[in-house]
């Protein structure tokens, strides 16, 4: 499905809208951490913190659940089956064995290379921290968050199928947001705060916000595909 760049200015300003705002449906709804910046912040400054101290956290978990908690609901999902403290407990596991020993390689390896790791990943994390190999929904936003760095395509529910494959799916999203990127390069960045210099830089070094955009216009786009009439869909 081809793109318009009022399709494009449209997604991007639903997202510069949630970069500083909180999410209404998270406790009295005034927690700056689940804005889109304040996640970064809990997810990825906390992978970063934790980078300098050989990786110890004073016994507690990397990642606490109530982040988690609070990540599922900017999205609005429902909480992981498992419950958060067993996901933050395999999360745990799951940094330790397969992004602390890379942590500081993420941003010196090939392009293709990214790529690889970044499916790998997602597709690790779906059974190693859910249970499942099918929660690629969970997985995907989990890590788009918790590294910023890699190449990551989220999935939104609307775009799971009963055939649902990821490395298909990135592949999808790469081929497209390859077209789209004069459009998408040209948008503006969100407005940064002064006390997070860092995530100003994240987003200047990387194409985190490039890549949030492309997966914003492909949930739009499932989402369109599926109000569709029956025959025009077909057609």
């Amino acid at each position: 499905m081809s793109t318009t760049l009022r399709q494009i200015e449209q997604a991007n300003r639903t997202l510069r809208r949630r970069w500083n705002r909180p999410h209404q449906g998270f406790g009295s709804g005034t927690d700056p951490r689940t804005s889109d910046a304040g996640l970064l912040q809990s997810l990825y400054g906390n992978m970063e913190r934790a980078s300098h101290f050989q990786w110890l956290n004073g016994g507690r978990t990397l990642i606490d659940k109530t982040y988690l908690a609070m990540l599922w609901a900017a999205l609005e999902l429902d909480a992981p089956w498992i419950g958060n403290d067993k996901v933050a407990a395999n999360l745990d596991n799951f940094i330790r064995e397969h992004l602390a020993p890379i942590w500081s390689e993420l941003d010196d390896l090939e392009h293709e290379a990214r790529h690889e790791l970044s499916v790998e990943l997602v597709e690790l994390a779906c059974d190693a921290l859910f249970g499942s190999q099918k929660n690629y929904v969970f997985a995907s936003q989990l890590l788009l968050f918790l590294c910023p760095q890699l190449p990551i395509f989220a999935v939104t529910e609307s775009q799971l199928t009963e055939q649902f494959d990821y490395r298909e799916y990135h592949q999808q999203c790469r081929n497209q947001m390859a077209l789209n990127l004069p459009l998408l390069a040209s948008q503006p960045l969100p407005k940064q705060q002064p006390e997070t210099p860092h995530l100003s830089l994240l987003l200047s070094q990387t194409d985190w916000w490039v890549r949030r955009l492309q997966t914003q216009l492909q949930t739009l786009n499932s989402t369109s595909e599926e109000s569709r009439p029956e025959q025009q869909r077909s057609a």
